[in-house]
């Protein structure tokens, strides 16, 4: 079974009834819908696989359920598509997860890298959406991303609060660093209304909630720092989204190989991902060569506070 890894954060603040001027990023108003909510989010976890073979977090990369229209047999973007577990959806490009003979990071894969980075808070990431309206239907809400660290308490040490651990393990004198996540079920390195400090800026961009579910374009998202730095590029993010936070979230976009293979490369490890079949977006003039990987993550997130 997978090891789920990761959380989001999520602050909410009552503001007073106001008209919506207009967004963040230049957006249209809200055509006079009152202004009542705005939800801060930290992704600080991640699920890289799902159980079932056949399914894969992410979304549709490349317009096709298979091998593009065009693309010719054989070529690197002719790799099989999943189904994503949370929405049904088919033509999900994952490539990052579906080859599970390809570890991208250490022994442990990304599910750990990933867990590690969190646990350490090295890598920590806040959304922050303004003008939502209604948490069920709303069309248009301001979504901005940044990297910020802990203040105060720190996340737990790495490897200390285990995602398969039971409310009493995870509460325990001995994890005393961990805390229970009714929202996720599970127990995280992170508590809920921790506080966070903004470290840099990752943009803003248009957002929607449609059906309960919050939808938004990214440009670059950093899941690894320090010297292995990995960044999700061009990317999308879903996820159920209430008052308490969001469950059931979805990240998808790709790696661009250069980085990937520098990041190896700063490890001291020398790799060659196109040689592998790894990658499966933007090919280049010989077609069985690809400059992109897909990938796409599970996520879900916590209540947190954000000046």
């Amino acid at each position: 079974m997978s090891r789920a890894v990761c959380l989001a954060l999520a602050t909410v603040w009552l503001c007073g009834c106001q008209i919506d001027e207009g967004r963040p990023d230049g957006g249209p108003p809200d055509a006079g819908r009152p202004t009542t909510t705005e939800l801060t989010l930290v992704i600080a976890s991640f699920q890289q696989r799902p159980d079932a073979v056949d399914r894969a977090f992410g979304v549709d990369l490349d317009g096709a359920d298979g091998n593009p229209v065009g693309a010719p047999a054989g070529g690197c973007q002719d790799q099989p598509d999943g189904v994503s577990p949370i929405t049904g959806a088919h033509g999900v490009d994952n490539a990052l997860a579906a080859r599970r003979d390809v570890e991208i990071v250490a022994s442990d894969g990304l599910d750990g890298m990933l867990r590690d980075q969190i646990a350490s808070g090295s890598v920590l990431v806040a959304i922050r959406i303004t003008d939502v309206d209604d948490f069920v239907d709303d069309p248009s809400v301001a979504v901005h991303l940044a990297r910020v660290a802990a203040t105060g308490s720190t996340p737990a040490p790495s490897g200390v609060c285990s995602q398969d651990a039971d409310r009493a393990s995870c509460l325990s004198d001995a994890a005393s660093a961990c805390s229970w996540s009714d929202v996720m079920g599970r127990c995280s390195g992170i508590a809920a209304g921790q506080s966070f400090t903004e470290t840099g800026d990752l943009g803003t961009f248009s957002g929607s909630i449609e059906g309960g579910r919050l939808h938004t374009l990214f440009d670059v998202l950093p899941l690894i720092g320090g010297s292995f730095s990995i960044v999700l590029h061009g990317g999308s993010l879903t996820g159920a989204i209430s008052a308490h936070g969001i469950v059931e979230g979805e990240l998808a976009g790709w790696l661009l190989v250069d980085e990937v293979e520098a990041a190896f490369a700063r490890a001291g490890s020398s790799v060659d991902i196109r040689s592998s079949g790894l990658a499966d977006l933007q090919p280049e003039a010989d077609p069985t060569i690809c400059d992109a990987i897909s990938a796409g993550l599970g996520f879900a997130a916590l209540t947190a506070v954000l000046p």
